[in-house]
């Protein structure tokens, strides 16, 4: 698999992996592919979830983005869904209807003062990220992946 030939394949599997579109036709065809090919998949999407996956600490502070914002932490199951909780100074909401494609994951909470606002975070290599508000790049907060 890591043959200098198949590297062009592999970085396309990569970015196909992790996208919604390519997960939901999958689900649909996986069966009709040999067993080598279905562990190939599995495993390469085991991989790029992995990057997303975890506990995500703030690293400084933008109130008109989650005030007083201290952690998101992001799960993927089995089946690859994801799920996350956001945790601030008073209180800790689950992510509503949350998705990712790539490295990129949009969600909404139950605000505060009520309506669902929406977010979208960036991951990128290294353990670093970036949450926004998802119709406006500004403000953003930086997150750390926790070890």
């Amino acid at each position: 698999m890591n043959h200098p030939h198949n590297a062009g394949w592999l970085k396309l599997f990569r970015e196909w992996v992790a996208t919604e579109a390519f997960r939901d036709a999958w689900e649909v065809a996986s069966q009709t592919y040999g067993k080598r090919f279905r562990n190939f998949y599995d495993s390469l999407l085991k991989q790029e979830t992995a990057k997303l996956k975890g506990v995500w600490k703030a690293d400084g502070t933008a109130p008109k983005v989650i005030k007083n914002l201290s952690e998101v932490k992001i799960e993927i199951n089995e089946a690859y869904a994801i799920s996350g909780r956001v945790t601030d100074d008073s209180s800790e909401r689950a992510m509503i209807e949350p998705l990712y494609n790539r490295t990129e994951i949009t969600f909404a909470l139950e605000g505060h003062e009520g309506g669902r606002p929406k977010y979208r975070m960036r991951v990128a290599e290294g353990g670093s990220a970036v949450l926004t508000n998802e119709d406006d790049e500004q403000p953003s907060i930086q997150l750390k992946k926790a070890a």
